[in-house]
């Protein structure tokens, strides 16, 4: 995985993430952006530790169903 922030200017939402044929993914945010600015201070290992978790959950919530 690799984690990019971008500083640019937008009026949508600056959080991309794009995933590639070969299942890895790249994240893009404007590290301007305050919906995104704890980003900015986590690691490649801490993202995909907290993106992990979260999918992780959300598959428990179907598996529940």
């Amino acid at each position: 995985m690799t984690v990019t922030n971008q500083n640019q200017k937008t009026n949508n939402d600056s959080l991309r993430v794009e995933i590639e044929n070969d299942g890895s993914m790249t994240i893009y945010w404007d590290e301007c952006d305050s919906s995104y600015s704890v980003l900015n201070t986590m690691t490649e290992e801490q993202l995909s530790a907290m993106i992990i978790e979260s999918l992780q959950e959300k598959l428990k919530e179907f598996q529940d169903v």
